[in-house]
């Protein structure tokens, strides 16, 4: 009995060029990946091998073919390798480990057993190698990078802060130090306004939204602070805008600059006083006056201006002394300002000279009741060893507007 077989001839052409388009795109994956892919049988022979798994270990497919993979790999830690490939469960294993090359370097690479079944049966494996030298390296430059900040930040001398708005993400030691803390990880989570003067707080949190949203990148700003003890101090502090664990935020730099800044302010002090009385000098007075005179001239106000000097003043000096005439022109001085009135500036421009400025006056009356109290704060001697000695003269003149300027 013959059993005579009939295929149609289309069919068969079109299973014969599907299975070749199948092993077209098999071969086309494995061939192009950007990872190593070896194909092992059950006994852990390479069946078939992708150019970069020939880069990886550097032997040429034609060599790599029939051997077994475990024996090529130069693995620095033998144990993990033979027991993921031994493993003949059918699914997929990744682990990380270190192949040597055979050039001596470490190849830092990850490595995935991704089970072959055919007909629910295991026949081998593929074994996908990725080599991730290049980022493990940038991850160990990141590492290193971030780690020399940090060491710069935790160790410098200046504060250094990270804040969202107002909370403290991040402090250095500096900054305890500054503020008179402890330890730095105390103000980890505190609002910065628990150290800023009630006062300016609002101030300081305006300039912080502006930052935050991006109208400004960085500023340098002077700011008052009180530590934990209830010291104030004066800031020079840097705010930069920066990210940080993906926030943004502002970086402030400070540094103390207390010392600095009294040191300024005395210099600043000297400038315009008279050392020897402590009234103002004439630099100041003249500032006083000018500011006086625009204010008068925009709301139509009056002010005077007094000029006192002394008769005989000259032979304290010559037949007492100068420590004498110094001691008389402080007494002066002291019953100067006791005549005037609050707001009124007393001023020495020179040896026995002084200017009053008199300001917001009402009416002449208040002008002449000054005069009348300097004239008798001034009729009693003011040294007990000093005759003789009285003021010359008092002029006084009030200023009405720019264009009236009268004599009293």
């Amino acid at each position: 009995m013959e059993l005579w077989l009939y295929i149609d001839r289309r069919l068969l052409e079109s299973m014969i060029n599907k299975l070749e388009e199948t092993e077209h795109k098999y071969a086309s994956l494995i061939n192009n990946n950007i990872d190593a892919v070896f194909s092992i049988d059950l006994d852990g022979k390479i069946m078939n091998v992708n150019e970069t798994g020939e880069k990886l270990l550097g032997i040429s497919k034609y060599m790599l073919l029939k051997q077994n993979l475990l024996e090529l790999m130069l693995v620095k830690d033998s144990s993990t390798i033979i027991e993921l490939l031994n493993d003949l469960h059918d699914q997929p294993q990744t682990v990380e480990m270190i192949l040597a090359h055979r050039d001596g370097s470490d190849i830092h690479c990850l490595i995935k057993k991704v089970p072959m079944i055919v007909h629910k049966h295991l026949v081998g494996m593929f074994v996908i190698v990725r080599d991730i030298t290049s980022e493990k390296r940038m991850h160990q430059a990141i590492y290193e990078s971030e780690e020399r900040i940090r060491q710069l930040l935790d160790y410098s001398p200046s504060a250094m802060f990270i804040h969202v708005i107002v909370i403290i993400r991040y402090a250095n030691q500096a900054s305890a130090d500054l503020l008179e803390i402890n330890s730095h990880e105390q103000l980890i989570g505190r609002s910065i306004y628990d150290f800023h003067p009630v006062k300016l707080r609002e101030e300081i949190k305006r300039l912080n939204e502006r930052l935050i949203e991006g109208d400004e990148n960085e500023r340098r700003i002077d700011e008052k602070v009180i530590t934990l003890k209830g010291k104030e101090k004066t800031l020079d502090v840097s705010k930069i805008i920066t990210t940080y664990k993906g926030e943004r935020a502002i970086h402030s730099i400070a540094n103390d600059v207390s010392h600095r800044k009294e040191y300024e302010e005395k210099i600043k002090y000297m400038a315009l006083h008279d050392q020897l009385t402590g009234l103002p000098n004439r630099r100041l007075f003249d500032e006083n006056l000018k500011d006086t005179f625009e204010l008068a001239q925009k709301n139509q106000s009056r002010f005077a201006i007094m000029y006192i000097n002394c008769d005989n003043f000259k032979l304290i000096n010559d037949e007492l002394g100068h420590d004498i005439g110094d001691e008389f022109l402080k007494q002066l001085a002291e019953k100067l300002e006791a005549s005037v009135r609050e707001g009124d500036i007393v001023a020495r421009i020179g040896g026995d000279e002084f200017n009053i400025l008199l300001i917001n006056i009402q009416h002449e009356d208040e002008v002449i009741s000054v005069a009348k109290r300097i004239l008798d704060q001034t009729n009693t001697p003011l040294y007990t060893m000093i005759k003789n000695i009285a003021l010359h003269r008092v002029l006084v003149f009030l200023f009405i507007h720019q264009e009236n300027i009268k004599r009293i």
